[in-house]
């Protein structure tokens, strides 16, 4: 065994790693000397995934996990084509979930050990990332008081927008991952739904079509030019609100590719 060459290679697979996600700055974090993952070939953890991205390579499906907030560990699938699927997950074999964690002879598993995600060219680093994966997208709780206006232009700082809620199951993970588990949270939480530009006509703030509803109770009221959407803080139903005034909390979206 050549230990020397062994320790050259993981050197410079390490070098390569760091150089990867530096790179990638500008989207927001460059992270690559604290964060660290154990290591299984030929197994998979099944039911904990929170979504998946195509990748171009293992160090790119690691970043994404890294980046999230609730991401504990990741399956890498490799694909016919020669391409890579990486799903995260909520959950850790290293944590007990072992009967869940099963063979696989494509895939490949990496439990998060250890994340550290810095700025500033590494001069400021933290363990704490605004930003939650669940199926396609991160989500942001934004807890400060905005009109749906300044809302939407701090979620474009983020390289994302308000959010929009195409299911009843992403609908429920807003409500119980950063609603209900909140006491301070204002009454409605400001959505990019909103029939600003026509009365009665709604759309979303990134464009996409409003595919799924659950309004609370007598809801929309239209109460008083009410044209923006919030969910309430009791039970997570959509409301409308109006657009200014009336600070509230807020939800930005953006997909796994921007941040």
């Amino acid at each position: 065994m050549n230990l020397l060459g062994d320790s050259r290679v993981h050197f410079i697979l390490f070098l390569l790693e760091c150089l990867s996600i530096w790179a990638a700055k500008s989207a927001g974090f460059a992270s690559c000397t604290s964060s660290s993952f154990t290591r299984s070939i030929g197994y998979i953890l099944r039911g904990f995934v929170l979504g998946e991205i195509d990748v171009p390579d293992v160090m790119e499906c690691k970043k994404r996990c890294i980046i999230s907030a609730n991401c504990l560990s990741v399956n890498i699938l490799t694909n016919a084509n020669g391409g890579f699927v990486c799903q995260l997950n909520s959950g850790r074999k290293e944590n007990g979930a072992s009967e869940q964690f099963v063979q696989h002879g494509a895939g490949e598993y990496y439990g998060l050990k250890e994340k550290k995600l810095c700025h500033n060219d590494g001069k400021n680093c933290d363990n704490v990332s605004p930003w939650f994966a669940f199926n396609q997208s991160y989500f942001q709780y934004v807890r400060i008081g905005f009109s749906h206006f300044d809302a939407r232009a701090h979620c474009k700082k983020q390289n994302g927008f308000l959010v929009s809620i195409s299911s009843e199951e992403e609908q429920t993970f807003l409500y119980e991952t950063f609603i209900q588990p909140d006491p301070e949270a204002t009454v409605l939480i400001r959505i990019g739904m909103n029939n600003i530009e026509e009365v009665g006509v709604y759309v979303w703030d990134d464009g996409s079509p409003v595919t799924h509803v659950r309004y609370s109770p007598g809801e929309p009221s239209d109460v008083n030019g009410e044209r923006c959407m919030g969910l309430w803080k009791e039970g997570g139903g959509f409301s409308d609100l109006t657009c200014e005034g009336f600070p509230s909390y807020s939800f930005c979206e953006t997909d796994y590719h921007s941040v």
